[in-house]
């Protein structure tokens, strides 16, 4: 039952990572980066998703799959919020943390072996770099009186991104701290349903910038 109820949930997130990018094409959304480069970043990690559904994949490929997008994951939305955003100190912060997670992953590996074991200190650092870069961005916006139409949207871009990788830190603890026999389909479980409530989250914020676009 439990196995059922993880595929139906699983199935419904990964067509949720693909809504975004349906939705830049509906709303013509194209010219707008922010927006385009978050729904490539979900349709991407959609299709990542989808090489668990491939029938008969080793445990050993998916694994190495994991392995590869865990170690791109983290670099790939700090340098997003890099490019999206107009605080300077995020830029300074994201310019150099990217880069550097990156290649401390990549020594971690070639040390370690391509193995999960060997991502777990770096993944939690870049986990929180997420979070502290998205809370930082969320944080200038709540200081401002007056917002323009574009923050009013990106701010549920942001909001889905802590909700994300918020729920990324407790999927992260029980899989390299607390060892449960059950503990792996749980976690992925969380992971897609955590998934699916942020892309909604931030397919309020596509609606709010192409509403908003009919009257520029």
């Amino acid at each position: 039952m439990k196995d059922q109820a993880y595929q139906i949930i699983s199935f419904i997130a990964i067509a949720a990572s693909f809504v975004p990018i349906a939705l830049v094409g509906l709303k013509k959304l194209w010219r707008e980066p922010p927006f385009l480069l978050i729904a490539i970043y979900w349709m991407l990690s959609g299709c990542i998703n989808l090489v668990d559904k491939i029938p008969g994949i080793s445990s050993k490929s998916l694994e190495l799959v994991t392995i590869i997008y865990n170690m791109l994951d983290i670099p790939i939305i700090l340098w997003i919020i890099y490019y999206t955003t107009t605080t300077l100190p995020v830029k300074k912060f994201t310019s150099l943390a990217a880069p550097i997670l990156l290649v401390a992953q990549l020594l971690n590996f070639f040390i370690k072996g391509w193995n999960y074991d060997a991502a777990k200190y770096v993944l939690a650092a870049g986990l929180l770099s997420v979070l502290v870069t998205v809370v930082w961005e969320i944080s200038m916006y709540m200081h401002k009186l007056e917002h323009t139409k574009h923050e009013k949207a990106m701010v549920f871009i942001h909001v889905s991104l802590l909700f994300a990788y918020g729920t990324f830190i407790m999927v992260y603890i029980f899989d390299y701290y607390i060892n449960v026999s059950t503990s792996s389909v749980a976690n992925l479980t969380i992971y897609y349903i955590s998934t699916f409530i942020a892309i909604i989250i931030a397919s309020i914020g596509y609606f709010e910038k192409a509403s908003r676009r009919n009257f520029i």
